[in-house]
């Protein structure tokens, strides 16, 4: 029962990791990549909350977190003008890049020792 409650609470951080990205749009005026920004980030929740489970920490998936906006960020400055070819490359790794995060970190929550280790150092009303 308890993994089920952790699957269930897995699945509704991810969500909402992602949908906190939706609220980009209003800085941006670009709602539409804003909402593909979300679906993309809801897969990242996993890998985020793999780390903070395997670590027992969460400045460790920050940290990550602050790496990925910033190569995003960076990315956007395009660097490589006279070059399209590596342009699109790195805008495809950086497209898919979120979908290997979550499967990286779905595979790792399957790990049942250790998110039933996670979960025995939680406080007993959340797991």
């Amino acid at each position: 029962m308890r993994i089920y409650k952790f699957w269930r609470a897995a699945i509704i951080l991810s969500l909402m990791f992602g949908i906190v990205h939706v609220l980009n749009g209003f800085i941006t005026g670009l709602f539409l990549e804003s909402f593909v920004q979300a679906i993309l980030a809801t897969f990242s929740g996993f890998i985020f909350l793999a780390i903070r489970v395997r670590t027992k920490s969460i400045v460790l998936a920050i940290a990550i977190h602050w790496l990925w906006d910033f190569s995003v960020f960076m990315s956007a400055t395009n660097p490589h003008e006279g070059s399209k070819i590596i342009a699109s490359l790195v805008s495809i790794i950086l497209a898919i890049s979120p979908l290997v995060f979550g499967i990286l970190g779905i595979a790792q929550l399957r790990d049942k020792k250790v998110v039933e280790g996670f979960l025995a150092e939680q406080p007993e009303s959340i797991s």
